[in-house]
């Protein structure tokens, strides 16, 4: 995400960094009147709410959704449908790799918001 910023014209990614800034942990600093400054490479949570996510409950498996993103199917398509313990197999690679590499830079947290990150990311940018 660091880096698309970086490519933003230099007032478009000053804003967001000082949103980031003054956020608090559940604010998020891309959104701008209401839409995301950063739509295409958003981060997996903003791409996954609402949508239908498919999960194992009891080792069945279940397909939670918002009803409001689907209110005129009495179907939901098998492609519109994520498996999220795929994802999360992805998401435990990256975050090994992610462990892995807190030698460089240990002071960062164990959970951080869209803001943390974006700072976080620009400190360690500046200080190489």
């Amino acid at each position: 995400m660091f880096n698309a910023i970086q490519e933003l014209p230099e007032a478009s990614g000053a804003k967001i960094r000082q949103r980031a800034a003054a956020a608090s942990f559940w604010d998020c600093p891309l959104l701008e009147d209401r839409a995301c400054s950063m739509y295409t490479i958003r981060p997996i949570i903003c791409r996954t709410h609402g949508f239908p996510l498919l999960t194992h409950y009891k080792a069945r498996p279940a397909i939670g959704y918002c009803r409001y993103n689907f209110k005129d199917m009495s179907v939901i398509p098998d492609d519109a449908i994520i498996d999220l313990d795929s994802i999360n197999r992805a998401l435990r690679a990256i975050n090994t790799s992610f462990v892995d590499d807190l030698a460089r830079v240990p002071q960062l947290p164990e959970r951080l918001s869209i803001a943390e990150a974006i700072l976080a990311e620009a400190d360690i940018a500046f200080k190489s």
